[in-house]
């Protein structure tokens, strides 16, 4: 009998260390998507950053705008650059799963309910199908500028990117003033007229904090659990 409980006390205790770790492991950030003039909130996401394992590390993304959710998985390298990736959406029938391998981005599943496959060329450049993860380490390089690919997830249509580092701001998060670096990105050429993000990151860690959408909308970091 005392076997059995011997055992049991060191299952318990091997399953709350395992859990404890794989906690300790994630971080939670929630964000809100709100009208800049009226403050009505337009969807809310959340990001599950894990830690560096083997050079990698996985994060889970889930997004709410009303009933539609959308949940992408990713996992990147040492430097947030994209290796491989999950998308879906219940609400327009979509699923797929990317990977990069050297120079060309594999993609297969289903977009707006038909299946597909597609093979993508690109170059060296980083790839950052989450630019919100991915220009993290372009902040912390203190480089001045960046091209990189990124992937537009309605049409999987991709683009190659320039990034601008435009130095340190005090912003407005969540009721708390922040100093932050201001990356504003775009096209590398005339089209950057109809595509442009200003985003922010938080100087102390690189995290990204903020974003000026579109139609006068706010995204911010609202609560973070580490």
């Amino acid at each position: 009998i005392l076997g059995g409980v011997m055992k049991k006390v060191i299952f318990i205790f091997i399953f709350l260390y395992v859990f404890s770790n794989n906690a300790l492991a994630e971080k939670v950030f929630s964000y809100r998507t709100y009208e800049e003039k009226t403050g009505k909130i337009i969807n809310t996401f959340y990001i599950t950053i894990g830690d560096l394992k083997e050079n990698k590390r996985k994060v889970y993304w889930k997004k709410k705008e009303g009933k539609y959710i959308t949940i992408e998985e990713y996992v990147l390298d040492n430097h947030y650059a994209t290796l491989s990736w999950k998308v879906k959406r219940p609400s327009d029938r979509t699923f797929y799963v990317g990977e990069r391998k050297g120079n060309i981005l594999f993609l297969k599943g289903k977009l707006k309910g038909k299946a597909f496959t597609k093979k993508i060329k690109i170059d060296d450049k980083p790839f950052y199908y989450n630019p919100k993860l991915g220009l993290r380490q372009f902040v912390k390089s203190h480089k001045k500028s960046l091209k990189f690919w990124a992937l537009r997830n309605d049409d999987v249509t991709e683009y190659l990117m320039v990034a601008y580092n435009k130095g340190l701001e005090m912003v407005n998060v969540n009721g708390y003033r922040v100093e932050a670096v201001k990356v504003y990105w775009t096209l590398p050429d005339f089209r950057s007229a109809f595509f442009k993000r200003t985003y922010w990151f938080r100087k102390s860690d690189n995290l990204y904090i903020r974003q000026k959408a579109s139609k006068g909308q706010i995204r911010e970091l609202v609560k973070e659990s580490i």
